[in-house]
């Protein structure tokens, strides 16, 4: 929330669930197998969401008279209880300029993030390009069209990633080369607008303030009628 602060709106996510055994052996963990892997990526992607969702665009009021700056009853909780954690927030930040950041699933980390989030929870995926043997300009374009074929949007493909690049040989010849030629076929988004985030330029629809009463930051002073 806060780079997404700093960047005006231009923070995205790039989902990956760590398989290395060496990974949770660093915090004292157990290691997960692979759907426990994919089942906590799920819960771990939902309860972000629900953080960056705690706060409304109008909850900072900064009332000098009042000497409120915060309007509670605009603020609300997480409460996630998931299989291996809990949250219960709000977060400590107000809400972002995009509200709800863009999440993508590159297609290296599918398997470990598991079924649910890459075709039912994330808002796209990144397409993983080998061009070690070289710019296949060709090739390239054929790949991209056929997989922004798709339509489910956690399937689209909003994002392009070149691996295998040897920039000691090649330093950005092969960026420069595909780029050109892709953009020449109309498959590179053009540069942002200004104050255009990336939401936008992802093609994702705006994420507005979902409240919940049931969440709501004030609810300890609410009567229980009112909470229903």
């Amino acid at each position: 929330m806060s780079l997404d602060h700093i960047s005006h709106g231009r923070a995205g996510w790039l989902l990956s669930a760590e398989t290395d055994p060496a990974v949770p052996a660093t915090v004292g963990r157990a290691v997960l197998d692979l759907d426990a892997t994919a089942r906590e990526a799920a819960d771990v992607l939902e309860a972000a969401r629900r953080i960056w969702d705690s706060w409304a665009p109008d909850a900072v009021v900064r009332d000098v008279e009042r000497g409120l700056y915060v309007d509670a009853s605009r603020l609300q909780y997480a409460d996630v209880e998931a299989e291996t954690f809990s949250v219960r927030g709000p977060a400590i930040t107000p809400r972002s300029p995009q509200g709800l950041l863009p999440v993508l699933v590159a297609d290296a980390d599918r398997a470990a993030a598991g079924e649910r989030v890459t075709t039912e929870l994330a808002d796209g995926r990144v397409l993983d390009l080998d061009v070690s043997g070289g710019a296949l300009t060709g090739a390239v374009s054929t790949l991209i069209r056929e997989a922004t074929t798709r339509t489910s949007d956690a399937a689209s493909v909003r994002l392009v990633r070149l691996v295998g690049l040897d920039l000691e040989t090649d330093p950005l010849g092969t960026v420069a080369e595909l780029a050109t030629s892709l953009r020449a076929e109309g498959l590179i988004a053009p540069a942002p607008a200004p104050g255009q985030d990336l939401r936008v330029q992802l093609g994702l629809e705006p994420a507005p303030f979902r409240p919940d009463p049931a969440r709501r930051g004030d609810r300890a002073r609410l009567t229980r009628e009112e909470s229903a």
